[in-house]
């Protein structure tokens, strides 16, 4: 018995939580009340202006072509969709932005961060240019309650090579 008790779109790296156990289900609620902190780091297209902000717009999912999954939406399948995010770096034509998803929506980074104006680098389905092989977007950290003990877990994980490597090559003017 496995059972994973979120999602990453296919081409995100980063930390995932699976379940050997019911106590799954305790996490699982966790994730369904946003009480866990989840925390991502993307390159996305174009410079950033503001240090930091936060992306309130509504998502509405289904099947819009081209691979999109979400899109903005007031409608009556409209969700709320909370993201927050953070300059960590800036360079000639793009941004690494740390990203704090406060709802866990389908491609909320990537359309919020496509309506700002800054779609994800290699993101083909919403807008990013294709100068990497897959989107930007990386789970760098959850933060959560144990589901018996209560005390609090950090998982964190590096960037993965590709990214660092695509990082490295933007401070580098490349």
């Amino acid at each position: 018995f496995l059972m994973p008790l979120h999602r990453l779109d296919r081409e995100t790296s980063g930390v995932m939580i699976f379940a050997k156990s019911n106590a799954g289900k305790q996490l699982s609620s966790q994730f369904r009340d946003h009480l866990i902190d989840r925390r991502y780091l993307a390159v996305v297209d174009g410079v950033v202006d503001d240090d930091q902000g936060v992306i309130e717009t509504p998502l509405e999912k289904g099947d819009f072509g081209g691979g999109r999954k979400a899109r903005p939406g007031t409608g009556e399948g409209s969700r709320p969709a909370k993201s927050r995010y953070r300059v960590v770096e800036r360079y000639a034509d793009a941004t690494l932005v740390d990203i704090e998803v406060k709802t866990g929506r389908t491609h909320q980074i990537r359309v919020h961060m496509a309506e700002l104006g800054h779609p994800l680098i290699g993101d083909k389905v919403y807008g990013g240019s294709s100068r990497f092989k897959r989107h930007a977007l990386h789970a760098h950290t959850l933060n959560f309650r144990h589901p018996a003990t209560h005390k609090k877990i950090a998982l964190r994980s590096p960037l993965p090579q590709d990214m660092a490597a695509l990082v490295e090559d933007l401070r580098h003017g490349q």
